[in-house]
Formats: C-alpha cells, sequence, structure tokens
C-alpha cells in the first residue's frame, strides 16, 4: 500500500528503516560519497513536499550540466557519512546543517564514477535562504513529489550490467528538465520506499 506523499509518511518510512551499505564483493576500489535529499515541507495547497535540485554548471570537468542533489566525496574530516552530506549541502547551497532535520538514509547506492553514495534525506524549512556557490551550481529548483510519480514524467531506460550487477535505468522528464543517472535512481528509490512503483512510458 502506497504512503501518502507528506513529511509524515516520508519520516515514518525511514524511521523504520535500516540502511543497507554497499557489500557487493567487486574488482575496483569505490570511494565513500554522501549526498543530501532535500526536502522542502510545503503544504498541501502548494503542492505538497518538494524535493531541491541542483544544476551543475556546464564547465565543471565531471558531471556538467547534470542534474544533481547535492553532495560529494567524503573528506577524512567528515565524522560520519551524514556529516559529509551537510557539509557539501552548506558548501554548495549554502544552508547550515543546523537547519535540516535529518530523517533517515536510503540504501546506499554505487555510481560508475566509483564512489559508493549515501543518500541521506532532510527535511528543509520553506523559507530557508540558499546562497548558491556559483562555482559547482548552475541553478537551483524544486520539483513536486507528487509530479514524480505520474505515469508521463518516468522513463524506463532499460538495463545495463555494472560492478557484475544488471542495474536499472530511468529518467523523469519534468517539464524541460530531463533527470537521469544516479539522482534519478535515489528518487526511484525513495519513491518505491514510500510504495510508489514506476509507471514508465518508455524512453524518449
Amino acid at each position: 500500500m502506497s504512503e501518502p506523499l507528506t513529511v509524515a509518511a516520508v519520516r515514518r518510512v525511514l524511521a523504520r528503516h535500516q540502511r543497507r551499505p554497499f557489500s557487493l564483493k567487486v574488482d575496483r576500489e569505490l570511494k565513500p560519497a554522501s549526498v543530501l535529499v532535500p526536502i522542502i515541507d510545503a503544504p498541501a495547497v502548494h503542492g505538497g513536499p518538494r524535493l531541491i535540485l541542483t544544476r551543475r554548471p556546464d564547465e565543471m570537468r565531471t558531471h556538467s550540466g547534470q542534474i544533481a542533489f547535492p553532495g560529494g566525496r567524503r573528506d577524512p574530516e567528515d565524522a560520519s557519512e551524514i556529516a559529509c552530506a551537510l557539509r557539501e549541502t552548506e558548501e554548495e547551497l549554502g544552508i547550515p546543517a543546523r537547519a535540516v532535520e535529518v530523517l533517515g538514509a536510503l540504501d546506499d547506492t554505487a555510481s560508475p564514477f566509483g564512489y559508493v553514495v549515501t543518500a541521506v534525506v532532510g527535511l528543509v524549512a520553506p523559507d530557508t535562504r540558499l546562497s548558491p556557490n556559483e562555482r559547482e551550481v548552475a541553478e537551483v529548483f524544486d520539483v513536486k513529489l507528487s509530479d514524480l510519480i505520474r505515469h508521463d514524467v518516468f522513463q524506463d531506460l532499460g538495463e545495463r550490467e555494472f560492478l557484475g550487477v544488471r542495474q536499472r535505468l530511468s529518467a523523469y522528464q519534468v517539464g524541460d528538465r530531463r533527470i537521469w543517472g544516479l539522482t534519478a535512481r535515489l528518487i526511484q528509490n525513495l519513491l518505491e520506499l514510500l510504495g510508489y512503483e514506476a509507471q514508465p512510458v518508455g524512453p524518449n
């Protein structure tokens, strides 16, 4: 049964979800990284909860132009996966750690760029002021969770083998913005925890 798309539902689901660390044995070293999945607690009259997303500058050496959650590689001084996600979010968007209520974390996910990514889900107040770092963020925008469960938004791109495992590829086409790759996978993981199975329209 699907949970309602409310912050209360997200909090309830994550409170009982135990994050599964990445445990596959692979023939390469994977570096730890974290991202924050920031949720704005918007009221239902304004469309309900929203995800904060960023677009990387086109000039970046890697991930140029991609839509992403704030995050990055874990530094030695980061005390935990959560600390890494909060530090990166403050560096990229200017949101201080004290302004984020951590709700939990999704299962770890490996990326094709050699990272094991922990996605920390956090609640951000609607009036939180953002100060994007222009070197890392070209644009900040938000997307309603309710838009991401529409069958005409989700796209199934088939499967591929990565690290010896068949993995699904997907994308979300929200207006003129295309969310794909690791970011799309994390969104799909969150929605599936809430009981929403993807209803693809097929690749475009």
